[in-house]
């Protein structure tokens, strides 16, 4: 029965043809003489070629960038991006507002992430603001990607 468990282990290989020439012929020797072993290597080849007839077709290139390209696609990103910048605008403006509310707090850690949460909203800003103006010279901007 160990000899069997070594030769189970290299169906799949035979299956893909991935066995040396010695190997090749020690396991088609062994499912001659194993009936159990070759029963289910007929099984994996029955299974193997179920799966081969289940190819997923891809699209083409043109239809992804057709799609890519749509005004719904644009519109949808689009509505996505500004969703997500307003959600964080609203919690970071609710936040500073209990923040100030809060007088339980000391005032220099309110300063310190007050100071945080406006550098990082004029960062975002000034990053946007600079993708915006470039855009439009960006000698790149038809690369596909």
């Amino acid at each position: 029965m160990c000899s069997c468990e070594r030769f189970r282990q290299l169906m799949m290989g035979l299956l893909d043809d991935e066995l040396t020439p010695e190997e090749r012929t020690a396991i088609n020797d062994h499912l001659t003489r194993c009936a159990q072993c070759r029963e289910e290597y007929q099984e994996l080849l029955k299974q193997d070629k179920e799966l081969k007839m289940l190819s997923i077709r891809e699209p083409e290139d043109e239809v992804l960038a057709r799609l890519w390209k749509s005004p719904y696609n644009r519109f949808t990103r689009l509505t996505g991006l500004f969703t997500i910048m307003f959600g964080w605008v609203v919690l970071l403006l609710y936040g500073l507002y209990e923040m100030g509310r809060d007088t339980a707090t000391p005032v220099i850690p309110k300063i310190g992430i007050a100071a945080l949460v406006i550098g990082f909203m004029v960062l975002l800003v000034l990053v946007i603001r600079e993708r915006f103006i470039t855009y439009k010279i960006d000698p790149y901007r038809e690369v596909e990607r």
